[in-house]
């Protein structure tokens, strides 16, 4: 299943979310953004249990994207899609805190929610 938004995820509520989106016997590669952090560009791997996430850089002109590609043998389909849904950040709400120092480390000048 691909779950894909041109938007980015909400820090507090990814962080709300996560063990729904992740706590299944899947596989999930794929790339995401921030609203926090809408300079740098994100990946997510995720194996066996094992949830890996970090900055490989910036975007570099291209526009950001949230695209998981979620690949596993169970029913849980309707949960990680609905988790996903729910971690993604609404235009109408303000960029909240940031929440992710202990993930991605702190933010520099460049990387500030604008």
């Amino acid at each position: 299943m691909r779950l894909e938004s041109d938007r980015p995820f909400d820090a507090s509520r990814l962080r709300d979310n996560l063990h729904r989106m992740a706590d299944h016997p899947i596989r999930v590669r794929g790339h995401f953004w921030v609203a926090s952090r809408p300079h740098a560009a994100c990946v997510w791997e995720e194996a066996g249990g094992q949830l890996s996430v970090g900055e490989v850089g910036t975007w570099s002109g291209r526009p950001p994207r949230t695209s998981l590609m979620v690949t596993g043998v169970g029913n849980e389909r309707a949960a990680i899609a609905d988790a996903f849904a729910a971690a993604l950040h609404s235009p109408a709400d303000p960029v909240g805190d940031d929440r992710l120092d202990d993930w991605f480390g702190v933010q520099t000048d460049g990387d500030e929610a604008v």
